[in-house]
């Protein structure tokens, strides 16, 4: 409202997984990019609405879980100090140690580029690797990567365009899809050293 900038929570859906500088650039049709970014500085003052945040059933569970077996990364379109925030308000920070925000990469998913910029600070290949999103960008970027897609799926993820290579509807699901990985010895990645993970956190309605 600050900002002058007018969008329905349907249109913002389809472009939540673009960084804040995408989102105000498409919505208030400015052109200049000095102008852009005094928003952009503008709206980076705002506190995050943490009262609308809906935190996933078993999702610190399960991530404390995994990071005993395989290394933890973020990919997110977040500013660096907003992510640090998030992880650290929501129980995540020392559980996932390597983060990518938007100060990392050039193009925004769905291109690969933040999952590449991931792979490198791992400093592993695509096919050793996973990646988990909840968004048709997620699952993009991970193909054009190399890397195996999971879909977490709920309200927000509305697939047109994309199949993803495993869905699961819950953190809980996603843990078993693991042990199935690594007791099915014929897998599509049957020695994953690392796990590459992106936490949706999505605005509820309620």
């Amino acid at each position: 409202k600050k900002l002058n900038i007018k969008y329905s929570q349907k249109e913002y859906v389809k472009l939540n997984h673009r960084t804040m500088w995408d989102i105000i650039k498409h919505f208030s049709k400015v052109k200049s990019n000095a102008k852009i970014r005094q928003m952009w500085q503008f709206a980076k003052q705002f506190e995050y609405p943490h009262k609308y945040v809906k935190i996933p059933t078993d999702g610190v569970k399960t991530v404390a879980a995994l990071s005993k077996k395989y290394k933890l990364a973020i990919v997110t379109a977040r500013v660096k100090i907003g992510v640090d925030k998030v992880l650290k308000r929501y129980g995540y920070s020392k559980y996932i140690k390597t983060r990518v925000s938007f100060e990392d990469y050039k193009n925004p998913k769905p291109h690969p580029e933040p999952l590449l910029v991931a792979l490198r600070k791992l400093r592993i290949k695509p096919n050793e690797a996973v990646y988990v999103g909840d968004m048709e960008a997620d699952v993009f970027c991970a193909r054009s990567a190399g890397v195996i897609s999971i879909l977490y799926k709920n309200s927000y993820s509305k697939l047109r365009r994309s199949k993803p290579d495993y869905m699961v509807t819950s953190f809980k699901k996603l843990l078993k899809l693991f042990t199935y990985f690594v007791n099915l010895r014929d897998s599509k990645i049957p020695s994953v050293k690392w796990f590459v993970n992106l936490f949706g956190i999505r605005l509820s309605k309620n």
